[in-house]
């Protein structure tokens, strides 16, 4: 009797240090695997896989736009079959309406189309989604944001022109050539027309308002081209210049009279 209880003792004692192995096991098996989890983690964030992911969802969510103004283009041309008078704008902007798009803008020949941070441009006249445009905009001159010292003027008097806040006063008061320089070197590969927005005093006793591209300060032999001095706004097409860096310039020629006064309110460089 007394040898079995001793044997159930041992038993007792055996069965305890199983159990103190096994939860021992358990803890380094853990501690094990959140070393290795603190491992695979910092492998992911340092090789990017995190950021190609995102970058794999945001290409597949762009995919996935163009397709959907793919359909709706092609729901169109099939509306338009049976409404000859259906225009794109207002198809898109009925899309718009019941929550399909979140804009729509009229770009001219063009319409841009967003939905959820995404932009896609269209073509009016073919119906057909064209490659995104990046509105990229170079401003030489704005109202109130630009002094003159960026500028030199030259001509037939020693300042022609002065800041008149807001604007730039661009004058001449003789008769002769007289221009009006900005001082650095315009990358201009990635625009394709400048807008110049200006209003005019003065006399009407003039010849030419120029603007000017050289490749010195003041120069016009890249390109020269007239401008209506009258109207408000002005749009240079500069497309056909193959040229990286140019200097940019307005030329006024006056014939006769008292000369010529003009407030520049803004010069801007745009695709």
């Amino acid at each position: 009797m007394m040898n079995k209880i001793i044997i159930n003792k041992n038993q007792d004692k055996k069965a305890s240090d199983t159990k103190g192995i096994t939860l021992i096991s358990l803890v380094i098996t853990i501690i094990i695997l959140l070393i290795l989890a603190g491992i695979t983690i910092s492998q992911l964030t340092g090789s990017g896989l995190f950021a190609k992911a995102k970058k794999a969802k945001d290409e597949y969510n762009k995919a996935d736009f163009k397709e959907r103004i793919i359909l709706m283009l092609s729901e169109f041309e099939i509306e338009k079959e049976d409404d000859k008078n259906l225009e794109l704008l207002n198809f898109l902007n009925s899309k718009k309406d019941l929550a399909q798009l979140d804009n729509v803008i009229d770009n001219g020949e063009t319409i841009i189309v967003i939905s959820n941070g995404y932009e896609l441009v269209i073509d009016k006249n073919n119906f057909n989604v064209l490659d995104k445009v990046e509105i990229k905009t170079l401003t030489l001159y704005k109202a109130g944001e630009t002094g003159v010292e960026n500028w030199t003027g030259t001509g037939d008097r020693n300042n022609i022109f002065v800041q008149q806040t807001p604007y730039i006063m661009f004058q001449t008061y003789q008769v002769g050539i007289a221009t009006l320089t900005y001082n650095e070197p315009i990358d201009i590969e990635e625009f394709k027309n400048i807008k110049i927005e200006k209003e005019y005093s003065g006399s009407q006793n003039c010849s030419g308002f120029d603007v000017i591209l050289g490749t010195s300060p003041g120069s016009s032999d890249i390109l020269t081209y007239s401008i209506n001095d009258f109207d408000e706004i002005n749009t240079v097409p500069i497309n056909e210049v193959n040229q990286k860096e140019v200097y940019f310039g307005i030329r006024l020629t006056v014939a006769s009279g008292n000369g010529r006064i003009y407030n520049i309110k803004s010069i801007q460089f745009l695709p």
